[in-house]
């Protein structure tokens, strides 16, 4: 924090009226000379001569950095999501696909340098938290979202507020985001972030292993494949991406997960994930239950209720039997 000299300023007082209670022992030992010369300057330039002596050398911190900081930040921030509504405003309006193709979403990469900086200039501050924090939800699988997520388990680690960033890198697949959530999980004080940065793991791994999958299967041909396959060859790497394709890789992604998860459920189920209004108890044990009960290959799990005619029966009843299914409704 710097300091800066400040110049006297006593809202609610006329300047006069401050000099005539304060000053008038130093006007009246004051020749007539100096007086009409101080009266050809201004009132707030004498006042800050004739008090100068008193606040000799007298220094305050400058406050008004921080706030100046965060004011910079929301600017930047505003200015993005300015750009943002200005693409979609105009994506909606296009008429046809050529147009909507010839428009450019804005690149965070425009602003993340400017953030950066502010994160830089307020090192352990809870305004570089946010900086650092804008820079991975909006720059997900970039080298500053790397760097942004080093500082924060560097600089951060003690920060309760990193449960909202391990959130945000349940679906981020690089290299970076996978050993921030491992900082959090083995570093952090917070139950509550060891928790929220288990369960984004979990997470993290069970995403993988379906886009494999759904890679996997896509239809080569097909040219929303081709697009898909350059942006996650780009963000993983094409040795990685074609290793998750491989029945094997996610056969072991999904064990990782319904590990993490059981720890989820044993560890931190009363654990609050405020933005659901639920517990990560809660959310675990429904995970933990459709691996297990409803994947596919699975028998599935046993149900009773009544039929139209309010007979009592159970799916079990049907089994080994062949059994239509008429699905319908009234709207």
């Amino acid at each position: 924090m710097t300091t800066k000299k400040r110049r006297l300023h006593l809202p609610g007082l006329s300047w006069p009226l401050v000099a005539g209670l304060l000053l008038a022992p130093s006007w009246a030992a004051q020749d007539d000379s100096s007086v009409a010369q101080e009266a050809a300057s201004s009132p707030q330039d004498q006042l800050d001569d004739l008090m100068e002596p008193i606040l000799a050398d007298f220094e305050v911190s400058d406050h008004n950095e921080t706030a100046t900081g965060d004011e910079e930040l929301q600017d930047l921030i505003d200015e993005y999501d300015d750009a943002v509504a200005e693409f979609m405003k105009a994506y909606r309006a296009a008429e046809s696909d050529e147009e909507r193709s010839a428009l450019t979403y804005p690149e965070a990469s425009n602003w993340t340098g400017r953030v950066k900086k502010i994160a830089e200039a307020n090192p352990s501050t809870p305004l570089a938290m946010q900086a650092l924090n804008w820079i991975t939800e909006n720059a997900s699988g970039s080298e500053d979202a790397a760097w942004a997520l080093g500082v924060i388990t560097s600089n951060h680690i003690d920060s309760e507020e990193l449960g909202a960033v391990a959130i945000q890198l349940s679906r981020d697949y690089s290299n970076g985001a996978r050993a921030a959530l491992k900082a959090m999980i083995e570093n952090s004080p917070h139950q509550s972030v060891k928790g929220m940065a288990t369960y984004a793991m979990a997470k993290n791994r069970k995403s993988l292993a379906d886009l494999g999958k759904y890679i996997a299967d896509a239809d080569p041909d097909d040219e929303n494949t081709a697009g898909m396959l350059e942006y996650f060859t780009e963000q993983l790497g094409e040795k990685r991406l074609a290793n998750v394709q491989t029945a094997k890789r996610q056969k072991r992604l999904l064990a990782q997960y319904e590990k993490l998860m059981q720890s989820v459920a044993d560890n931190y189920a009363d654990v609050a994930y405020e933005a659901r209004e639920t517990t990560l108890g809660k959310l675990a044990a429904r995970d933990l239950f459709e691996l297990r009960e409803l994947a596919v290959g699975r028998v599935a799990p046993d149900i009773e209720g009544e039929d139209i005619d309010g007979v009592a029966f159970k799916l079990s009843d049907y089994r080994g039997k062949v059994v239509m299914l008429d699905f319908w409704g009234h709207w």
